[in-house]
């Protein structure tokens, strides 16, 4: 849907998530497991239609909203009744796809975590806005977003980032004493050198499990024991699929 009320498809493809740099003091660390790797995509097969419903809620980086199920298909066979009614879209702001990117990567190391202390992770993807069919320059999802920024902070950043934007991060800094890109990972990404373009911006969307209400609306201190149905974890998302329109 376009900012004008007027429908409008997007199409997005599965897209590889961003590896940070491995962390230690030594001079000679350790090198980091396979695993380390952004999750390969290239076995991605399927098509999931979503329509978007709500805004769920917005932070620094991106806005989520819950999104209807409308069909699923996977190697020419319609798994639509495997998916819930609705999942978890959350879109980028313009400007932090990279940082997007690097989220996907936490999700995929932490699998082993999803379903019981963080949401199910089910696939990140991506276009620009030169890739769709249509002009999405009205695109509801980035209606009416601020972007409040530090000028002080942006040319901090810029001094030592690789990548002319506001969207840095803390392992970009060229500092042998602490991040290390032992195999290269990060190096290698698409990621590492991206930056905003306003003449063909890029849309990235994380799919994930849709939770349910926030837990500190529910209960006044955190130690309290929720009331029972509530999840401990308040976040949203879908269906790894080639590709998702929305």
């Amino acid at each position: 849907m376009s900012a004008s009320q007027i429908p409008i498809t997007v199409a997005l493809k599965a897209t590889p998530s961003f590896p940070a740099c491995s962390y230690d003091p030594k001079k000679d660390p350790p090198p980091v497991p396979d695993l380390w790797a952004a999750r390969d995509i290239s076995a991605a097969q399927g098509t999931l239609e979503v329509s978007l419903l709500e805004r769920i809620s917005e932070g620094r980086m991106g806005v989520a909203y819950s999104a209807n199920v409308i069909s699923a298909t996977t190697n020419d066979s319609d798994t639509t009744n495997t998916l819930p009614e609705s999942v978890c879209l959350k879109f980028t702001k313009p400007l932090y796809s990279r940082s997007l990117a690097r989220e996907a990567w936490f999700y995929e190391q932490l699998a082993e975590c999803q379903g019981t202390s963080i949401a199910q992770y089910y696939g990140f993807f991506s276009s620009t806005f030169s890739e769709q069919t249509n002009t999405p320059e009205l695109l509801v999802p980035w209606r009416d977003l601020e972007h409040p920024r530090d000028p002080n902070e942006d040319e901090k950043h810029l001094s030592w980032s690789p990548v002319l934007s506001p969207d840095c991060l803390i392992d970009d800094q060229p500092s042998p004493l602490y991040f290390w890109d032992t195999r290269n990972f990060k190096r290698d990404s698409l990621w590492n050198t991206w930056h905003f373009s306003t003449q063909d911006p890029t849309i990235s969307v994380l799919a994930l499990e849709l939770l349910g209400e926030r837990c500190s609306e529910q209960w006044e201190n955190f130690w309290v024991e929720p009331r029972e149905g509530v999840k401990c974890v308040s976040s949203s998302c879908v269906f790894f699929a080639s590709s998702c329109h929305g």
